[in-house]
């Protein structure tokens, strides 16, 4: 797998990072570390990506993959009221592909996009 976690903005009260990746067959169930440099006091209040047709991305507060965050697929957007992390939260956002290739004609690898915006 391949991305980019990039910090577009991180003011006082705001912080937003956009993702971006290409993800191959053998990457598919694996758990990669999105984000590792959040603080307790984060809130998530939205999210928005773009997810190449089939795949989808399960989002994770943890390693273990034990306290989901959310599943994303194809496209789409969602506000929430400032969801918080679980209490043992380690600071890090966790991903995990699945249907990266779900038949001998799909192409190998997919590219996703996607943008978390958090408030504190």
């Amino acid at each position: 797998m391949i991305f980019k976690a990039n910090k577009v903005h991180g003011g006082g009260k705001n912080l937003v990072y956009v993702i971006s990746g290409i993800v191959d067959k053998e990457d598919e169930y694996k758990a990669h570390c999105l984000i590792s440099e959040l603080d307790r006091t984060i809130k998530l209040a939205s999210v928005a990506f773009l997810v190449q047709e089939k795949m989808g991305l399960q989002l994770w507060w943890d390693e273990a993959l034990t306290e989901p965050m959310l599943p994303v697929e194809s496209r789409g957007a969602f506000r929430f009221d400032g969801v918080r992390p679980p209490l043992d939260w380690k600071c890090q956002i966790w991903m995990r592909p699945f249907k990266v290739c779900i038949s001998e004609d799909d192409y190998p690898t997919k590219m996703f996009v996607m943008s978390l915006d958090f408030d504190r």
